[in-house]
C-alpha cells in the first residue's frame, strides 16, 4: 500500500529514548537483506552519544531513519563508527560538533528525502558545520544517492573496513568510502530535490532536543570507549 510521507511524523529523539531499540532492529532487519556479522551489541556501543531522526507512522513503522553520533556529545572524546574500524581507520577532527552520520534506512527515497532535510535543518540550528558518514563502495545506488542527493564529497584514499561485516554475495568484508558535507550545502540541495518532488518540508518540532550548551559528561559511556578515552576535564562547550 502507497503511503503519503507527508502525512508521517517526523521526530527527533534524544539520547536514551525508549525506541532507539525498534529502530536499530528496522535497521539491521534492512541491512541484512545483503549483508552479514551485524552486532546489536556492538552498535549499542553509540547510543549515549547520538541523536535520532524518524520518519514514521507514529504507531511502530518507520520509513526512513538517520542517527547522527556526535564525538564529544558528553565532553570527553569518544570513538565514532568509523575509528572503531579493523583497516583503514579514519579519524574525525577533534571539534565540539564532530560528528558521523548512521543507521540511514528508508521504505522510499521519498521518504528518505524529506527525513534528511528534517535532518539539515537541526544540525544548522545546532551549529553543525560538518558531517561525516561512510557508503559501501560496491553499490553504485547508495553512491549515487550520497554523491548526487546529499551532495557529500569522497573524502580521496579514506575508506574503512570492518573485519567480520561481510557482504552476502563475495562473504568479503565490505569496503566503506568516507564522505563529508556542510549541512547548509546538502539542506539546499535537499530542499532543491523535495520541491521538484512535489514534497513538502520537513520542519524541526519546536520540542525537538537541542545540544546540550553547558560543560557535562555522561556517566553512561560503555567500558571500551572509556578504555580507549579516559574521562578528563574538557574546556568545551559540549
Amino acid at each position: 500500500m502507497d503511503v503519503d510521507v507527508n502525512q508521517l511524523k517526523f521526530e527527533i529523539w534524544s539520547p536514551g529514548h525508549p525506541n532507539t531499540a525498534a529502530v536499530r532492529k528496522t535497521f539491521s532487519d534492512r541491512m541484512s537483506r545483503l549483508y552479514l556479522g551485524w552486532d546489536d551489541d556492538f552498535d549499542r556501543q553509540f547510543d549515549a552519544h547520538s541523536y535520532l531522526f524518524v520518519l514514521w507512522d507514529g504507531v511502530g513503522t518507520y520509513h526512513a531513519t538517520c542517527r547522527i553520533i556526535f564525538k564529544r556529545l558528553g565532553g570527553a572524546p569518544v570513538l565514532t563508527p568509523c575509528e572503531t574500524a579493523d583497516g583503514g581507520r579514519f579519524s574525525l577532527p577533534d571539534e565540539d560538533t564532530a560528528c558521523e552520520g548512521s543507521m540511514v534506512s528508508m521504505t522510499s527515497t521519498q521518504a528518505l528525502r524529506r527525513l534528511m532535510y528534517g535532518v539539515t535543518r537541526w544540525l544548522m540550528e545546532n551549529g553543525v558545520t560538518r558531517v561525516y558518514t561512510t557508503y559501501d563502495t560496491n553499490n553504485a545506488l547508495i553512491r549515487r544517492f550520497h554523491t548526487r542527493i546529499l551532495a557529500m564529497d569522497e573524502i580521496a584514499g579514506a575508506t574503512v573496513v570492518y573485519r567480520d561485516f561481510l557482504r552476502k554475495d563475495s562473504l568479503e568484508p565490505a569496503c566503506w568510502q568516507m564522505v563529508q558535507v556542510n549541512p547548509v550545502r546538502m539542506g539546499a540541495t535537499m530542499l532543491a530535490n523535495l520541491l521538484k518532488a512535489g514534497g513538502t518540508i520537513c520542519a524541526v518540532p519546536p520540542e525537538a532536543p537541542r545540544l546540550p550548551q553547558a560543560p557535562a559528561v555522561y556517566e553512561y559511556q560503555n567500558a571500551e570507549t572509556v578504555a580507549r578515552h579516559p574521562r578528563m576535564p574538557m574546556p568545551y562547550r559540549y
